[in-house]
């Protein structure tokens, strides 16, 4: 790749950030389970500068979380003059089609290999990654000849011995760790009443908890903006435990 310039930008709190102006059109990815807001934060700054001085324009593409893009004032800003797409988590149906794509089985998927991705990741497309990298480096699965996705010894039965991802295992407890301990009770409570819950029902419980409903009200809340399931007696059961 042949360089034809550079432009920096430099803040006393970000560092200097570099810019190399490639010959060809070069996309670049970087990966990260951990935010780093002055690296993004730094190249938005070097995003608007060259925007501003009429320069060719650079695209930054970044793929968080909600809860981070409130909590950060520098996103806040931007969006009025920059575009967002809200992500959800994919259908059964397309967990096919990017397995299909990461693994290049251009035939298909097992169709019970394909429902323990989907039931382990949740249709998280990090977490179908992280799924098929622990099938695919302890040999698994494999690709026949025919293109299709397997397990290498044949026998899908085998998939109901499978543990669950001790990856996944971990991004989870990563992200319990960094909660307030009523957030915990929060998640606890919920996680043991409904499979269904995502961070709108968290949400919703959080603040109905601050106004002083009981727990029980919460999650019946919930589920109702939420259009869950709620079953009473099994709701009682487990906040009755948890609260011992």
């Amino acid at each position: 790749m042949l360089v034809d310039a550079f432009t920096t930008h430099s803040t006393k709190s970000q560092g200097t950030v570099i810019l190399l102006h490639l010959r060809r059109s070069t996309s670049f990815f970087g990966e990260t389970t951990d935010y780093d807001g002055n690296l993004v934060e730094g190249l938005m700054n070097l995003c608007m500068e060259r925007r501003e001085t009429g320069k060719k324009p650079v695209m930054l593409c970044v793929v968080t979380r909600e809860t981070i893009l409130q909590s950060q004032a520098f996103f806040l800003n931007s969006r009025n003059l920059n575009g967002e797409v809200q992500a959800s988590n994919l259908s059964r149906d397309m967990t096919e089609k990017y397995v299909m794509h990461i693994t290049g089985a251009a035939a298909g998927v097992a169709p019970d290999l394909l429902q323990y991705v989907f039931e382990s990741s949740g249709g998280n497309p990090f977490g179908v990654e992280v799924v098929l990298q622990e099938l695919r480096q302890g040999g698994a699965v494999q690709v026949s000849e025919e293109g299709f996705l397997e397990l290498s010894d044949g026998d899908e039965a085998n998939l109901s011995q499978l543990a669950y991802p001790e990856s996944l295992i971990g991004i989870a407890l990563a992200s319990w760790e960094k909660l307030l301990p009523h957030q915990q009770d929060l998640v606890k409570n919920v996680a043991m009443c409904s499979q269904e819950a995502d961070c709108e029902v968290l949400n919703i419980l959080d603040l109905a908890e601050s106004f002083g409903s009981s727990s029980l009200d919460c999650v019946h809340h919930a589920c109702i903006e939420c259009d869950m399931q709620f079953h009473e007696d099994s709701c009682t059961v487990v906040l009755e435990t948890t609260s011992k």
